[in-house]
């Protein structure tokens, strides 16, 4: 009986695995990022807004200089930026909701002051997961 109630509990754990690694929505929004700098760049979204800096979020990834990727966000109406980490420091974009436009576009330049100004909506979806070279 023991043996069968572990071996359900595999199956349970294992789906639920399976599920996690299935591609996302399809119609969720997408973000895609031109990295045309000299470094790389770790992106992160920040839910939220506060000024204890007490915010959630979520990783989406590292674009490597001289590549543009493609991400997807989390739809919805939270207020969020996208935290941008480099060599030459941590910026922020403006706050935005990814949910009210089906694609985004950030394009980098390597210059903080106004790689983070550059998010804008884009014409339409990338395919999450892509990578190209940036051009």
């Amino acid at each position: 009986m023991r043996r069968c109630w572990l071996a359900g509990v595999i199956a349970v754990a294992v789906a639920a695995c399976a599920h996690g690694m299935r591609p996302g929505d399809g119609s969720a929004p997408t973000l895609e990022v031109h990295n045309l700098g000299p470094a790389a760049v770790e992106l992160h979204v920040v839910l939220g807004v506060s000024v204890a800096g007490d915010t959630i979020g979520y990783s989406l990834g590292t674009v490597y200089a001289g590549t543009t990727e493609c991400f997807r966000l989390q739809s919805g109406t939270t207020p969020q930026r996208l935290k941008l980490h480099s060599g030459s420091g941590t910026f922020y974009t403006p706050t935005f909701l990814s949910g009210t436009r089906p694609a985004w576009r950030l394009e980098l330049k390597g210059y903080a002051s106004t790689d983070r100004l550059a998010l804008e909506p884009a014409d339409e979806r990338c395919k999450p997961g892509e990578r190209s070279s940036a051009g």
